[in-house]
């Protein structure tokens, strides 16, 4: 195994582990705001409503659809 293939397993476990954590601790509380999506819609201007609130929907979207297009459809070609 490469060692690129060994971080990236790393980093990927610890990401999934941190989220599930922190996101479980969240949720114990009982205060939703507490969430990483509550956070996400916060940060994106979303809730509560801010003027770049729209465009930080969109951006958001963007990212997931491109990041989706990356994965599944634009392998290297060997």
């Amino acid at each position: 195994m490469s060692p690129y293939r060994r971080a990236w397993i790393i980093w990927t476990t610890a990401t999934i582990v941190g989220f599930a954590v922190i996101e479980t601790l969240a949720l114990m509380t009982g205060d939703m705001d507490n969430t990483l999506s509550a956070h996400l819609r916060l940060w994106l201007g979303l809730d509560p409503g801010k003027p770049w609130g729209i465009a930080g929907g969109i951006a958001f979207l963007a990212f997931c659809a491109w990041l989706a297009w990356h994965i599944v459809f634009d392998r290297d070609k060997k």
